[in-house]
């Protein structure tokens, strides 16, 4: 085990309710997540200090080593302040400049005077990559949720990089030449084949109350113009309180009440049937969705075997995906742009009719992938990206908190060949 690796695992225990370097007394997990927020004058030190940070590493260890050594180097937080953006002057702002110094998307001019307090062009360009790394909104303008990253403690950072390290090296071990990534956290699919990215696109996942689950599986064939079979929950807490409300809601949602399944299936009349008697009994009544474009599934839905009933599929919620942050969804995963990834899981099959006359077609189709392509669901909050710069996201489900890390996730493990480029191919 290397020593710089024990040096990081060091400073990670102790984060996680060990010692505080310096006392020897107890810290809380909690109170390093939620800093006090500084009172102006002393959120920072009021001399600047030049510091040539990196804004790239060779590994994520090298990059929980740097984040290791930023309290001592004269991190402190922003805390809460007003909105503050370009040419604007503040005292703030100098703080600013200290912490982007400091994470390496600020670099002091060599040449000229700078006015540490005013928001120049320079600070701008810094604040977007800040933000760009983040998964922000890169606006350039200082708001709450720029503010709280600014401000998560570098001990979690230590943490978070270290346990991604651990997450991106298990992945690595099982994933085969050709498969389909999508990163929760930072609401992206990625397509891989022999090491090389082919295919990248938006996601939409489960909203915070009802997380996507971290799995593998495999893609084994694609539906087109698929109906919906309502899922239990989904109608107890979308679709039935709506019907009971409306009493045309499913008429305008081209939905019926249906009873059977396959060729067995048989229509209800919902006259004849009340909500509370859906989901139950042999005859097991429920709620089907005809295929169409303003079918919840959209025109493509990308089967792949699991206990959960989560899956790859089409929306005709499209405005969705220019959304920052977009855990909209139960828990199956929206893509931005289906046919296309429905075109690179296809390209090596011969099809009977093109994939465009096919969905232009009212009639449900199957088309079973002669290869399976294999689909892996990460929690990945922390890697490095193809230009070897730290990216972070939020821990949108709270599973980062170290009380809820896995027990097969071993921070002891010591490094074996670094994964630089996640999500970039394994």
């Amino acid at each position: 085990m290397s020593a710089s690796y024990l040096r990081v695992l060091l400073c990670c225990l102790l984060m996680l309710g060990g010692l505080n370097a310096e006392s020897g007394q107890p810290i809380s997990v909690a109170a390093a997540n939620t800093p006090e927020p500084a009172p102006l004058a002393e959120a920072a030190p009021l001399g600047y200090q030049i510091r040539l940070a990196p804004n790239r590493f060779g590994s994520m260890i090298d990059a929980a080593e740097y984040y290791a050594t930023l309290p001592s180097a004269g991190w402190a937080p922003i805390g809460n302040g007003p909105l503050l953006r370009a040419d604007q002057h503040h005292s703030q702002i100098e703080i600013l400049r200290q912490l982007l110094t400091l994470y390496g998307d600020y670099r002091l001019p060599m040449r000229g005077r700078v006015t540490l307090a005013e928001f120049d062009p320079l600070l701008v360009k810094a604040l977007r990559s800040f933000q760009g790394r983040h998964g922000l909104k890169p606006d350039a303008v200082l708001g709450p949720k720029t503010r709280l990253a600014l401000d998560i403690p570098p001990q979690v950072r230590v943490f978070q990089l270290l346990l991604n390290h651990e997450r991106q090296l298990a992945l690595k071990k099982r994933v085969p030449s050709r498969y389909v990534q999508v990163n929760v956290p930072e609401f992206r699919l990625r397509l891989f084949e022999d090491q090389q990215s082919l295919l990248e696109m938006k996601t939409i996942v489960g909203r915070k109350s009802r997380g996507t689950p971290i799995f593998d599986t495999e893609i084994k064939s694609l539906l087109l113009n698929p109906p919906w079979n309502v899922p239990r929950s989904i109608a107890y807490k979308d679709i039935l309180p709506k019907w009971q409300a409306d009493a045309d809601y499913l008429d305008r949602h081209q939905m019926r009440v249906v009873s059977g399944w396959g060729q067995q299936k048989v229509w209800v009349d919902p006259q004849q049937t009340t909500p509370d008697q859906l989901y139950k009994g042999s005859d097991y009544q429920r709620l089907y969705q005809l295929p169409g474009r303003h079918n919840a599934l959209g025109q493509i839905k990308f089967d792949s075997p699991n206990g959960r009933a989560i899956y790859l599929h089409d929306t005709p919620s499209k405005s969705l995906f220019d959304r920052q942050q977009r855990m909209f969804s139960s828990g199956c995963v929206r893509v931005e742009n289906p046919r296309l990834l429905a075109q690179y899981l296809l390209q090596a099959q011969t099809l009977e009719h093109p994939l465009a006359s096919l969905l232009e077609q009212p009639q449900t189709h199957r088309i079973r992938l002669e290869k399976p392509v294999g689909l892996y669901l990460t929690y990945w909050t922390a890697w490095l990206d193809s230009a070897h710069k730290v990216q972070f996201r939020e821990d949108i489900y709270q599973r980062d908190q170290p009380q809820k890390v896995p027990f097969e996730v071993s921070l002891l493990t010591p490094p074996v060949q670094e994964l630089k480029h996640g999500p970039e191919p394994l």
